[in-house]
């Protein structure tokens, strides 16, 4: 748990507020207070936000569960379909 202060994209480093530096390869940011369904709120069950903790241990839990239950179904049928996981931010654009 810190701050982000600075992030070098060159680099691929993010610079800490304790003083510490983290090097990644692949760096994702979500900026904003709330998610929006843009009036749609049916979807919420089926796509949680992801802005706290609890949000990522929630996705998580669902995509081993998918992983599960792919592995269980390719037991009893020797197959199952494809697994798809799709991860929206920043908002989707309307047309």
């Amino acid at each position: 748990m810190d701050e982000v202060i600075a992030i070098d994209a060159v680099a691929r480093r993010v610079s800490l507020g304790s003083g510490a530096r983290l090097d990644y390869d692949y760096l994702a940011l979500a900026t904003g207070a709330t998610h929006s369904y843009f009036g749609h709120d049916q979807w919420a069950p089926l796509a949680p936000g992801l802005k706290s903790v609890e949000d990522a241990i929630e996705i998580r839990r669902r995509v081993l569960l998918a992983f599960e239950l792919a592995e269980r179904q390719m037991v009893e049928t020797g197959s199952h379909p494809p697994l798809n996981f799709v991860v929206i931010g920043g908002g989707p654009h309307r047309r």
